[in-house]
């Protein structure tokens, strides 16, 4: 395994151990060297993301081909204000260019930095937790 691999796993371990503790939304994941771990609502992905430079929750959406995914973004969108109410200001990006669509918040710390870690446990932790809860009525 590479040091970033490992790093990588070592992080998403800390991130599951923080959940069973709290239980959270990434309490019954296992371990990875991906660069994100993810739980699932009907056709969509609520994702931590993890980078050199940023972590980021999101909700990845990925259902059924272009058409269908810009279609479920565009019913997202129109329901901004009140999800935003609920998460604060996200980024929203339709990717009209790609398959899937992205809705996302981000935080400027790094996953290879010891002082960040507890603040990026925290951060994907709180808002996955958020993302879930204010998504899942749009996906029923």
């Amino acid at each position: 395994m590479s040091a970033s691999d490992r790093a990588k796993y070592q992080f998403w371990n800390k991130v599951i151990e923080f959940n069973k503790k709290v239980e959270g939304p990434y309490a019954i994941n296992s371990s990875t060297t991906d660069c994100w771990l993810g739980r699932q609502i009907s056709g969509a992905n609520t994702n931590a993301v993890i980078g050199r430079s940023s972590c980021r929750v999101e909700l990845y959406i990925n259902r059924n081909g272009q058409a269908e995914n810009k279609r479920t973004y565009d019913a997202l969108a129109a329901n901004r204000n009140e999800i935003e109410k609920r998460l604060g200001t996200l980024n929203w990006q339709r990717l009209d260019d790609k398959i899937a669509s992205r809705i996302s918040i981000e935080r400027p710390l790094s996953y290879l930095k010891a002082e960040d870690q507890i603040a990026i446990v925290e951060f994907i932790t709180d808002y996955s937790k958020r993302f879930l809860e204010t998504f899942a009525p749009y996906f029923k």
